[in-house]
């Protein structure tokens, strides 16, 4: 047996040996063809390496979409081997880092590695991208990173950029006009880049004006004044722009020496090109878009009106902004006067929740508004001349909001601004909708968007509805203390009507529960003020004001503090665990003292050889790592961790004894609810900050109160409250045990914040968290407990009951954390509920008027608090606030009836589209003025719904508003009354409803010279186009344009179709990808295969050439026919001859980009006629920017300053921008605007 196991040993280690020979062979093959290793400094000086002299190489720059376009025509026109491209794709990051050498070694060759100048001198063409030439900037181009100082030493080599290390013969920007900002850093890359020749080659030399032309001549290294910015502004491009005859000779002079311009018209024999056409399709909103364009158009088009004064005229402009402000100071100094006893402003307990779900533009106004900007000076501008052109930054200031509309008109979602409220899907789904917008995958269908809609303009009427109720409880208040009990009587009856009233028209919108309590509370008062003599009509619920009251009262403690209840059933669970596990371990008390399973193992290990000193090291450090509870170990053996030990749970279960006391002492005051207890809760001075603002001239602003931040230092916050305490400061209950909770947490929890070793970012020490914040630490005496744990024998006399014990000490231990935790969740919610009671007690107090020690006199300090002056006033104040809240109701009223008319119509227009899905009536419709049939099934069927509900024909009620009499005010809108109900109608509250088809027109203009027959037979006649798009069916609900551009594509990609082919092909450009995924996933919901570009770099490549067929699709996915790219990234040099027909989501400003894009099917290579297809939004922005844009191609064509200058949004001139900002249209509803000139408002129908 012996012999055999020995054979085995041996042959085992035989095979390992050999195993570990091979292992070794193999290493040093790996190591004998692996390149010679070098440092990063090594390889930083390699890269460095300067080539002397003129090269034969070429360098070309493009844009990263069309690199491997470059790369195939280089192939295409050059036999095999005749000319060396190398494609340089920048530096690697971490070539000079510690991880370099090995990522070198993987490398194949030195054009994916390291590059050197002697590398690209080599190659007859090196191509690469803006992205690598801007990413080079940062590489050392100028061979000085060496001789920079820097604060700390470097951790890696900068490895150098070669572009700059030789001189090239020939450098090309392919679509130059990336390099035309003088500012941008491939532009200063580029001019870094030495070269003996340099070609700029581009199609939009000038796009945005003639600042185009100076980047230009700065690559190309022109002589001053060209390569100047400075002396290009001063000296050639403001007297060109002054119509001076000599800047343009001489600047169409320089022009003619420098350019090589071959236009279409002069090489469109040799192209034979096929035509291209356009085509313009006008849409109309629905109804739930148009209140949402409304919604939005209110914010931003006052924003771009005002950042347009300010342009225009600043100093007008701030002399009426410091009237406003000092008209808003006026008004809110009144309404503070409507603020309770204690500082807080009855009704606005929920209104700090709306600002989640409301967002309008409001804050974003207001903060602009009260921004003190300093007064931009163009030197340059001329005083005379009116209609200058904008600054960069004042282009973006008028241009933000207009934004914000133009991203209205594709999809409610899209933007910063767009929808993303919570709710529920109704009738396709029913799933919550999430705050998440169209980035993070939640793209809701219209429906849900309209559900959402709802929603937040029920919340903005019950807005208003609080600011109604607020004003007429001050009003009562203020009639109180003048003896006017009547009056006050009937102020808090109108209270509580609002609710009644609301329930009575359907919308059954929620008054604020504080403000229903305070009306109940002080008409109870009022009433009993009056007597049963005072001239008061008594009600049935006169009686039983109380118990409404008090119903009120336990329904806002619920709502507030429900929680309470389960927090107190947790935690006595989990304290019936502690006393079940401390009788199992034998534990003695409230703590875990008493337990001797511990002790015994202890002396156990003190009578081994070494006296426990090997247990004790592991212990104290691998456990412990040398401190006990945050402080050095002061004990050596095992009888000083037992007295350690000893100790720690002895004060452990004195702790949680006083804890415990305590707990029980804080449940009794929150269920007794003693006034004295509440008033402390209110005035506590940890938990309320009195707080006062003041504006720039030093009035009161705002007087409140608010939460205050729980401090960061423990031992601080212990410190404050002591001193506070100690000070006569009012604290509350739970503010008081605050020391005694924070001294059971530091011996139940670890201290790891007190090792001095321990450190935050090498700021100091970790900031120790606030009691009951998240401590989950084990203590010492825990650590050393789980320890001596694991050394239970297994076996032998009394192991078993040895090993119980020491189970049920630890859980033990762990359920009093557990406890703790559970106990602080107990506390917040009695906080809370504390709180809650001290809001309804402040709820319930009324103005008042100062008694006579209160009045100040002069000279002497105010005897009355200063958060306490909004509400005891003196009786000299009585009038004037009684004014402000009567001017504040009227103007809170009309938001009120506007608000609700909307909520009406959102309802309504629900209503209608619910039972047109389901099948029900939309036969004709009789106007009850005209008596006249509108059938609304029809296509061109559009109604004017009234805010009463009530439903007329368009005619009438254009008629209607015509004959109303004019407004008092020029801002005011005409006013009506509805034939039905005779209720009095603004006529801005009326909205427009169409039914039926959206398409309001559509426009076909053919190419140049060319006739309507060459689009008839690539697109089939009008008629024939919209009989077949009319019998497409979207599946899905996507909105107007998104439905309408989907489609268009299903027509446009059916072979069927007159005209159609297999192999056509779409190209669909938007300015936003939030517009680019939702019609991408409209796309995919209706079969169309579609290429969508996230991103760019590879992702784009990729999509690329998945659309051309270059890469095949992925795994079962068809080959896509759509491919879907933003603007600013695929309408640049691309060559997508594979498509036939662009499609513009929306009109972009800049003409030149549009060019740009509509060009990509247009080029050498198409054998298809092509067509551009455009889709705007009728009675929109949209239509306003397609009119700029049209204004601008056309005076393109004459006078080059004028070339697409709204790139960006820089170089618009006043009068261009003023036709950009959407017209006030007096009489036109939240659903239709009037359509701006030369548009068509008849739909097409058959």
């Amino acid at each position: 047996v012996a012999a055999k196991v020995a054979a085995k040993v041996a042959a085992k280690v035989a095979a390992r040996l050999e195993e570990i020979s091979e292992k070794k062979n193999a290493d040093a093959e790996a190591a004998s063809h692996a390149p010679p290793f070098l440092c990063g400094a090594c390889v930083a000086r390699r890269a460095g390496e300067v080539v002397s002299g003129p090269c034969r190489a070429t360098l070309v720059v493009c844009p990263a979409p069309i690199l491997p376009q470059w790369r195939a025509e280089l192939r295409r026109h050059a036999k095999p081997g005749a000319v060396r491209v190398l494609v340089y794709e920048g530096q690697p990051r971490d070539a000079g880092g510690p991880n370099g050498a090995a990522k070198r070694r993987t490398k194949a060759n030195a054009s994916n590695g390291v590059v050197s100048a002697a590398d690209l001198a080599a190659a007859d063409v090196v191509l690469t991208t803006y992205d690598v030439l801007r990413g080079d900037l940062y590489h050392d181009p100028l061979g000085v990173a060496g001789a920079r100082a820097s604060r700390h030493v470097k951790r890696y080599s900068v490895i150098p950029t070669p572009l700059t290390r030789l001189t090239w013969w020939r450098v090309v920007l392919d679509e130059a006009q990336m390099v035309e900002s003088s500012t941008a850093a491939a532009a200063a890359m580029a001019r870094m880049v030495p070269a003996v020749h340099r070609w700029a080659v581009t199609g939009t030399p000038v796009s945005r004006g003639l600042e185009d032309l100076q980047g230009l001549f700065a690559f190309l290294g022109g002589p001053s004044p060209f390569a100047d910015a400075g002396w290009w502004r001063r000296s050639v491009q403001e007297p060109y722009e002054a119509h001076h005859h000599s800047a343009r000779e001489f600047l169409h002079g320089s022009l003619r020496r420098l350019m090589w311009r071959n236009s279409r018209a002069d090489v469109a024999d040799e192209l034979a090109l096929p035509p291209q056409g356009q085509t313009v399709t006008w849409l109309r909103p629905s109804g739930i878009e148009a209140h949402w364009y409304q919604q939005q158009r209110k914010v931003c088009e006052g924003l771009a009106r005002d950042a347009l004064r300010r342009i225009k005229d600043p100093r007008a402009f701030k002399k009426e902004r410091e009237e406003e402000r000092r008209k808003e100071r006026m008004r809110r100094e009144g309404a503070s006067a409507a603020w309770d006893g204690r500082g807080r402003r009855l009704g606005r307990g929920e209104l700090d929740e709306l600002a989640d779900l409301i967002d309008d533009g409001e804050d974003e106004a207001f903060e602009e508004a009260e921004e003190e900007e300093e007064e931009i000076v163009d030197l340059t501008a001329n005083d005379a001349d009116e209609d200058r052109y904008l600054t960069a930054e004042e282009s973006r200031k008028v241009l933000q909001p207009l934004l914000r509309l133009r991203q209205a008109c594709n999809h409610p979602q899209a933007g910063t601004h767009g929808v993303r409220s919570l709710a529920k899907g109704n009738g396709s789904g029913g799933g919550v909708i999430g705050a998440g917008g169209i980035h993070s995958g939640v793209i809701m269908t219209m429906p849900q968007i309209h559900a959402v809609l709802i929603d937040r303009q029920r919340t903005e009427a019950e807005e208003a509805q609080r600011f109604v109720a607020f004003t007429l409880n001050a009003s009562a208040g203020v009639a109180m203390c003048r003896g006017d009990n009547p009056a006050a009587i009937g102020h808090y009856r109108e209270v509580l009507r609002l609710e009644l009233a609301g329930a009575e028209d359907g919308l059954n919108l929620r008054l604020d529960s504080l403000q229903r309590l305070h009306a109940l509370h002080n008409l109870r008062a009022a009433l009993e003020a009056a007597g049963p003599d005072a001239p008061v009509a008594r009600t049935l619920r006169d009686d039983s004001l109380d118990d409404v009251a008090e119903t009120e009262r336990r329904k806002y403690v619920a709502q507030r503090a429900g929680g309470t209840f389960a927090a107190a059933a947790d935690l006595r669970k989990v304290s019936e665990s502690v006393a079940a596990n401390a009788r199992v371990c034998g534990a003695s008390g409230a703590g875990p003292a008493g337990a001797a399973w511990w002790s015994a193992l202890i002396d156990a290990h003190l009578r081994s050889a070494d006296g426990g000193r090997s247990t004790l090291d592991r212990l104290v450090d691998n456990q412990l790592s040398g401190r006990w509870q945050g402080r050095e170990i002061a004990f050596t053996d095992l009888a000083g961790l037992r007295f350690a030990l000893e100790t720690a749970l002895d004060e452990l279960g004195r702790r949680r004894r006083e804890f415990l006391d305590r707990l029980e002492h804080l449940a009794k005051v929150t269920a007794d609810a003693d006034p004295a207890d509440v008033e402390a809760a209110g005035k506590c001075a940890l938990c309320v900050a009195k707080t006062t603002m003041h504006d720039d001239d030093g009035g009161v602003v705002f007087a409140g109160r608010q939460r205050a931040k729980p401090e960061s230092n423990r031992e601080r916050n212990l410190r404050e409250i002591d001193a506070r305490s100690g000070g006569g400061r009012t604290l509350c209950q739970h503010c008081a045990a605050s020391p005694l909770f924070k001294r059971y947490e530091d011996v139940l929890f670890g201290h790891l914040g007190m090792d001095a070793g321990m450190t935050a970012g090498g700021r100091g020490r970790i900031a120790q968290a606030d009691v009951g914040d998240g401590r989950s630490a084990p203590s010492s005496a825990e650590v050393a407990l789980k320890f001596l744990a694991a050394r239970v024998p297994k076996s032998g006399f009394g192991a078993v009951a040895a090993k119980e014990s020491s189970l049920a000490h630890l859980e033990m231990i762990e359920d009093m954390r557990r406890e703790f935790t559970r106990a602080m969740t107990l506390v917040k919610h009695q906080r809370e509920e504390m709180y809650a009671r001290d809001e309804l007690a402040m709820a319930t107090t009324r103005i008042r008027v100062r008694a006579p020690h209160e009045i100040a006199l002069g000279g002497l300090p105010d005897p009355v608090p200063e958060h306490l002056r909004a509400s005891v006033v003196h009786e000299w104040e009585l009038d004037d606030m009684e004014e402000a809240y009567v001017a504040d109701r009227v103007a809170y009223e009309d938001d009120l009836r506007k608000a609700k008319s909307q909520v009406r119509f959102l309802e309504r227009l629900k209503d209608d589209e619910e039972r047109e899905k389901g099948g029900g009536d939309s036969g004709p419709f009789e106007c009850p003025v005209c008596v006249e049939e509108i059938d609304s099934s029809a296509a061109a069927a559009e109604l004017a719904v009234l805010p009463c509900g009530h439903r007329l024909c368009v005619r009438c009620t254009d008629a209607l508003v015509s004959r109303a009499p004019p407004p008092a005010h020029p801002r005011a809108p005409r006013c009506f009354k509805c034939p039905t109900c005779r209720v009095r109608t603004p006529a801005d509250e009326v909205n427009y409803v169409a039914k039926g088809s959206s398409r309001v027109k559509c426009v076909r203009w053919p190419a140049a010279g060319g006739g309507g027959a060459d689009m008839d037979a690539s697109l089939g006649t009008e008629r024939e186009q919209l009989q077949h798009e009319a019998a497409l069916v979207v599946k899905g609900s996507w909105g107007t344009k998104v439905e309408a551009v989907v489609r268009r594509v299903m027509y446009l990609l059916d072979p069927d179709r007159p005209g159609g082919h297999r192999d056509a092909k779409c190209l669909v450009f938007s300015e936003w990808e939030d517009a680019l995924r939702v019609v991408a996933a409209a796309l995919k919901a209706n079969d169309v295969p579609a290429a969508h570009t996230l991103g760019g770099g590879r992702k784009l490549r990729d999509a690329i050439d998945a659309f051309k067929g270059v890469a095949p699709p992925p795994t079962g996915e068809p080959s896509p026919k759509a491919l879907l790219m933003p603007l600013r990234r695929g309408a640049n040099g691309l060559n997508l001859t594979e498509a036939q027909h662009v499609i513009l989501l929306e009109p972009v400003l800049d003409p030149g980009a549009e060019a740009q894009a509509m060009k990509r099917v247009d080029r050498i290579g198409q054998t298809m006629p092509t067509c551009v297809h455009r889709f705007l939004l009728q009675g929109t922005v949209e239509e306003n920017v397609q009119e700029l844009s049209r204004r601008r191609r056309e005076a393109a064509a004459g006078e080059a300053e004028d070339v697409g200058r709204a790139r960006s949004g820089s170089g618009l001139r006043i009068s261009e921008v003023e036709v950009l900002i959407p017209r006030r249209v007096v009489g036109a509803g939240a659903g239709s605007e009037k359509a701006s000139p030369g548009t068509e408002t008849n739909v097409l129908t058959d």
